[in-house]
Formats: structure tokens, C-alpha cells, sequence
């Protein structure tokens, strides 16, 4: 018997919701910082991923943007140019305040790829980091960011395993789209 698209679809958000409560299950097992943690690696690599997909990004030098062509499944490094592949091993996820302020560890507008060296041994490159932000998410964004990083931030499991499976469903149709193109 063939099932109906309504039947295919509540039969898919009650799979959803029995996979969500069993990841809340699993997780109580791990701290609550062992679960941040896990979210965050994926909104890592689904930052990534996603800048993957695109054929061009940037840098800047000078407070200019200068444009990089690159291919599907590459990164560009926002503070020196470098074009690695988008996996952890070519690619980091930079991120402008650091990740020990929880408030924004995963704000979109706080992160962005940077090569090994540059995130690890130029610690970021600030300066660099900065003019890219200037030029290309505005002083408005620095200085919500600014703000944000002073501000505590709780989050229960329930939500850390909602965001991990919206990342994780990102990721996956990037990963998808890289493939195809």
C-alpha cells in the first residue's frame, strides 16, 4: 500500500521527534558544556560547508575587499586570502569574539573561515580579522557583538539538541550540494 504525502510527512515528524528525544536522552549523559561543545563543531563545520557551496569569497587587505574566485568545496580565508578545501584539515571556522564567550560562540555574524594559520598561529590575525568585519559586516555587527560578549547566556539540552539537528540538516544539504555541483 502506498502511503499518501501527508502520511509520508507526519510519518517523517514523528521520526524527528523520536530521534530529537533520543539525542535529549543520550545527552543527559555528557555536562552541559560537553553538549555546547558538540553543537558548536557542528555549526563549525556547517559554516564552512556552506561557504563551500559558493564559487567566490573574500579578504582584505587595506580595508578593501578584494574578491577570490575558487571553486566549489574551497574556502577562502577571510584575513589572508589562502584557498583550502572546506574540511577541517584545510579550513578553520574563525571566530571575531572568542569562543569562550558562550553568548556568541554560534551568532552567524561572529564567525567565518580562516586558515590554520591564521585562526591558530597568528591567533586569529585581529587586526585583519577586524578590517574584514568592517568592510564587510559593518561597525553596527562589531559593536552588537561587542555588546553580546559581555552577556551571560544559558541553554538548556533540549535546545543545544534542536540547534545540532538544524545544523546538522544544513550541513548535510551542503555536503549534498558540493557533491552535485
Amino acid at each position: 500500500m502506498k502511503l499518501s504525502d501527508e502520511q509520508k510527512a507526519a510519518n517523517k515528524i514523528a521520526k524527528q521527534s523520536r530521534d530529537r528525544q533520543k539525542t535529549i536522552d543520550d545527552w543527559k549523559a555528557y555536562s552541559l558544556q560537553t553538549c555546547v561543545a558538540k553543537t558548536a563543531q557542528v555549526f563549525q563545520r556547517m559554516i564552512r560547508a556552506e561557504d563551500g557551496c559558493k564559487t567566490r569569497g573574500s579578504h582584505v587587505i587595506g580595508g578593501v575587499v578584494i574578491p577570490v574566485e575558487k571553486e566549489i568545496g574551497q574556502c577562502v580565508c577571510i584575513t589572508c586570502g589562502a584557498v583550502k578545501p572546506w574540511n577541517v584539515k584545510g579550513m578553520h571556522t574563525g571566530h571575531w569574539i572568542g569562543r569562550v564567550h558562550r553568548s556568541t560562540l554560534m551568532d552567524f555574524d561572529n564567525v567565518a573561515p580562516q586558515c590554520f594559520s591564521c585562526n591558530e598561529k597568528k591567533k586569529g590575525a585581529p587586526h585583519e580579522y577586524r578590517m574584514w568585519m568592517l568592510a564587510v559586516r559593518g561597525a553596527a555587527v562589531i559593536e552588537r557583538l561587542e555588546r553580546l560578549k559581555h552577556q551571560s547566556v544559558t541553554w538548556d539540552r533540549e535546545y543545544l539538541v534542536d540547534k545540532r539537528i538544524e545544523f546538522n540538516r544544513r550541513l548535510k544539504a551542503a555536503e549534498r550540494w558540493m557533491k552535485q555541483g
